[in-house]
């Protein structure tokens, strides 16, 4: 038997954590000179709203565990190997 449910939710963006903009570091090179100070850019993830719409699929599979059988004998304590 197989179920499928969606679920959807929204949901603070994981890249900028809510802010809808990233701070870029500067790049510094190998001789120690800085190339500039740093900016803020839109969260490509969000597009600048802070928010991520997420959905999510899931399909849930049931099928028997067929390792254990079931045993009708005298004194049935449980499952059989």
């Amino acid at each position: 038997m197989e179920k499928t449910y969606k679920q959807t939710a929204i949901q603070i963006c994981g890249d900028c954590l809510g802010q809808g903009v990233l701070y870029v570091e500067p790049h510094i090179y190998s001789h120690g000179s800085d190339n500039s100070t740093g900016k803020l850019v839109t969260c490509k993830m969000c597009e600048g709203n802070g928010r991520v719409k997420v959905v999510k699929d899931i399909t849930i599979t049931i099928t028997p565990h067929t390792q254990y059988q079931r045993t009708s004998e005298p004194g049935f304590t449980g499952l059989k190997n």
